[in-house]
């Protein structure tokens, strides 16, 4: 693999590792269904696609560029595995590293509990209870009530439990030096149509997590890492319910949406300086390069906010009002292009804010930023 070359960077996570990337200077190879503005500045080049075909297409363009996932959409991994490109996570490991069989393995060796997962479709008393989850989708843009879902086990399904409580995400980085936990973040979901779990946002680093269940979601991470071989900046999503519990309920092999307001934390506690990308932290791991362990030097004093902002109604969004609208709170990105005309219920743009406990008005102008921000006429 020719290490000089600009890494493609493929997913609906684009705009924030490009960004990442870009703190070190480094511009890279976007290909997403988006192109916001922001992906636009930080790459290098910017293609976006809306079909497997145009990704098949475009992939041809860089035979022996290093391709890296950062979120899927439907049909994305397989058209790169079919590729004749790089991909820094060959396919063996991809499907190891994100199956349930080895999310099992990997709480039970932790003493972590995983709720009931099948790929046959229940029936009976409990299955009102029961989530239908596509595996090809991510954002919860693919998860349903089993009673409302008409899909068959052949369209990447699988039948989970449903565990009350509140869902958290651990980002971990692993390397040849092991599995480090770099933070857990709160996930925030709305429901859109018949999806009730569709991604709106993260807060953290939280400390809502104990030390001693901190610990064993590390083991449950180096059980990953060793059955998989797994490097680079990975997540396990889990639900905490109300006795303190812990479920796991998925690993994301692959940079993730709360990557960077990790990043972010990782900045303000010394962990990384402002010069260092947590995105090329990642790469080198998954190139087998030698990576430092993060040292957090000091500790966080509040958490960071990242919350999408999906349109009240049909809008071309204007960026300078809304920047203008944001500025007192955070800043704004994922910003459409003018001439892009914002479906009702689609997302528009994305807030990322540093909360501030001291000041008692913080929350108010949030919210008010977060209302402005939908519904712009």
């Amino acid at each position: 693999m020719n290490r000089s070359l600009p890494v493609v960077v493929v997913g609906v996570s684009a705009r924030s590792a490009a960004q990442s990337l870009a703190r070190s200077q480094i511009r890279c190879v976007t290909i997403d269904q988006f192109g916001d503005q922001d992906t636009l500045r930080s790459a290098q080049i910017s293609h976006v696609v809306q079909a497997d075909q145009q990704l098949a297409e475009t992939l041809k363009q860089y035979p022996t560029h290093p391709v890296v996932c950062v979120g899927q959409w439907p049909g994305m991994i397989e058209t790169i595995q079919q590729s004749d490109t790089q991909p820094l996570i060959d396919a063996k490991t991809w499907r190891t590293a994100s199956s349930f069989n080895h999310l099992e393995i990997a709480a039970m060796k932790a003493g972590l509990a995983v709720p009931f997962t099948s790929t046959t479709r229940p029936s009976g008393k409990t299955s009102s209870t029961i989530l239908q989850k596509q595996t090809i989708h991510s954002g919860g843009l693919g998860i349903r009530w089993n009673r409302l879902a008409s899909l068959s086990a052949t369209d990447n399904v699988v039948y989970q439990q449903w565990i009350p409580g509140r869902s958290y995400g651990a980002t971990f980085l692993g390397s040849d030096r092991g599995v480090q936990l770099l933070g857990i973040c709160r996930n925030l979901f709305r429901r859109i149509a018949d999806f009730p779990f569709v991604y709106k946002g993260s807060v953290g680093p939280t400390d809502n997590i104990e030390l001693k269940s901190q610990a064993k979601l590390l083991v449950a991470a180096e059980t990953i890492v060793l059955e998989s071989g797994l490097r680079g900046v990975f997540s396990l999503d889990f639900i905490q319910s109300a006795g303190g519990k812990i479920s796991l309920l998925e690993i994301n092999p692959r940079w993730s949406a709360s990557s960077e307001i990790i990043e972010r934390s990782l900045t303000q506690t010394g962990a990384i300086h402002s010069s260092q990308s947590l995105m090329q932290i990642s790469i080198d791991a998954m190139q087998g390069k030698r990576v430092a362990t993060l040292k957090q030097k000091s500790v966080i004093s509040s958490p960071w906010i990242k919350r999408i902002i999906y349109a009240k109604h049909p809008m071309y969004f204007n960026d300078k009002k809304a920047i203008d609208v944001a500025k007192e709170v955070g800043s704004l990105h994922d910003i459409p292009a003018d001439d892009c005309l914002t479906d009702s219920q689609h997302p528009v743009c994305t807030l990322i804010a540093k909360t501030d406990p001291a000041k008692t008005s913080w929350w108010s102008i949030y919210r008010n930023a977060i209302h402005d921000l939908r519904t712009q006429p």
